[in-house]
């Protein structure tokens, strides 16, 4: 944040003014609105979901967000375990970010695979949720809310 700030002293004030200034204020699209609110919304609930169902393991315990980060790519991947591989459907929702846009479904699966490894889960979980469109956040809460209700079932047999 700093750089940017420092960069943006270095241009011209007539840039700022013109180019600038008026983008700031330009009404943004109804979609990329709808967007940000469903990821707002589908955020909230399920992280509060999550924390809710592993309150047990201790206010301190992290454990829930790996369980989450793990029911996410569950719904990514039409609930293939990725032993098994990716599926397409998996490769195109990761080809919506700008980074990955143009690669070949190898090196998507590498820097897939890379993340994994190097990975903060709530950043991957945050992420995760910012690829996908507001009718698949939907769909993902409706699988996760029904994930849940089948552990819970399980657990009271």
């Amino acid at each position: 944040m700093q750089s940017l700030i420092t960069n943006m002293k270095k241009l011209p004030i007539d840039i700022i003014r013109e180019y600038i200034v008026p983008y700031t204020y330009k009404k943004q699209s109804s979609d990329l609105c709808e967007d940000i609110r469903s990821y707002i919304e589908c955020r909230n609930y399920i992280l509060n979901m999550y924390i809710t169902r592993y309150r047990f393991l201790g206010d301190n315990n992290t454990d829930w967000i790996e369980w989450l980060d793990n029911d996410i790519q569950r719904f990514m991947n039409e609930d293939i375990t990725q032993i098994h591989g990716f599926t397409l459907k998996f490769i195109q929702r990761y080809k919506r970010l700008y980074m990955l846009a143009n690669k070949q479904d190898v090196d998507i699966i590498t820097t897939i695979w890379y993340r994994f490894d190097k990975r903060k889960c709530l950043n991957f979980v945050l992420s995760n949720l910012g690829i996908l469109t507001p009718n698949e956040r939907e769909d993902l809460i409706v699988f996760l809310y029904l994930l849940q209700q089948e552990m819970a079932e399980e657990i009271e047999e």
